[in-house]
């Protein structure tokens, strides 16, 4: 059985990869062609442009089926996890807003906790749901898998930029977006009470991930 590359794709994570390619998950993540990928510790946080090592597709199990007769099989879908955390137009978390998820299969009715979060599971094929607000009919695009690492600066940019800290996400200028970007991280930094460094050290990093939830 020999070793094949992947390259990712917006969108792409592990999960959906492992039902789309027939792969075992967590023995490609443990592979030791992926240590370096496997150092950012989420193996559903992929850049587009990692390249992924997996091990040839595995056999298929077959199943007899009897002509003229009934077939009956079970199929098990994988899901994942999501958290979306809604908040008003001040900026304040909305709680115990009732919502409604459509584009996954069967609407998903549910109501955000405390802080805002709203919580529910979707198949991995699904790539993007949408979030109704029932008391205001706001509806929200989430796009699944599309959150690129920590350990990039455009996974950086768009949890700063999903937290109102940075307008835009893209910027034709290397260099202007660099400067954009530490901004950016100062600002967040000040509204944390955390030194002013615009770069992003250690507890900032964990503070944009508690902020964002991921």
């Amino acid at each position: 059985m020999g070793t094949r590359p992947y390259v990712i794709r917006q969108g792409d994570y592990l999960d959906s990869l492992a039902l789309r390619l027939g792969i075992d998950a967590g023995a490609t993540w443990r592979h030791p062609d992926n240590r370096e990928l496997a150092a950012r510790r989420d193996p559903n946080q992929l850049a587009p442009g990692d390249v992924i090592q997996h091990d040839s597709l595995e056999e298929r199990r077959s199943e007899r089926v009897h002509k003229g007769g009934s077939n009956r099989y079970r199929a098990v879908v994988p899901s994942i996890q999501l958290r979306v955390r809604v908040k008003d137009a001040a900026g304040r978390a909305l709680s115990a807003a009732s919502y409604r998820i459509e584009g996954a299969g069967s609407p998903i009715s549910g109501q955000t906790d405390g802080d805002g979060w709203a919580a529910f599971s979707v198949g991995v094929w699904v790539t993007e749901v949408l979030l109704s607000l029932e008391a205001t009919g706001h509806v929200l695009r989430v796009n699944v898998a599309h959150m690129d690492p920590l350990a990039e600066d455009s996974g950086v940019a768009r949890r700063l930029a999903h937290l109102g800290f940075l307008g835009t996400v893209a910027e034709p200028n290397p260099d202007e977006a660099g400067d954009r970007l530490s901004e950016a991280i100062g600002a967040f930094q000040r509204a944390h009470s955390l030194p002013t460094t615009g770069t992003l050290d250690g507890p900032t990093r964990d503070a944009l991930i508690a902020a964002n939830g991921s």
